[in-house]
């Protein structure tokens, strides 16, 4: 393994199929990125990583849909993180990816 040096902006693939999956449905939540795990949304835990990593600094989150955050406060609270940006998802999660990093 080599080592990195400086620091990198993370992606994060947060979309949704449309019309929510089986999770959002059974869960009763707007996006599978909110589905709790250990009582805190799975975003959350992924913002947290990627907030104490001593190599990422911020970055951008790919999703959910904007109809999904304008339906959870919870969701848009996360998403008003200060060392990210919200980005609309693309037609899939490739076409995100490059979008992000474009």
């Amino acid at each position: 393994m080599t080592a990195q040096s400086g620091e990198f902006r993370s992606v994060i693939l947060a979309g949704e199929r449309p019309g929510g999956s089986a999770l959002t449905h059974t869960l009763g939540i707007s996006a599978s990125v909110m589905a709790p795990v250990a009582g805190k949304p799975a975003l959350a835990r992924v913002i947290k990583a990627v907030n104490e990593s001593r190599l990422a600094h911020g970055g951008i989150i790919c999703g959910p849909a904007a109809e999904a955050i304008a339906q959870d406060q919870a969701l848009t609270g996360l998403l008003n993180d200060p060392h990210h940006q919200w980005l609309a998802p693309a037609a899939g999660p490739a076409a995100s990816a490059l979008s992000a990093l474009q």
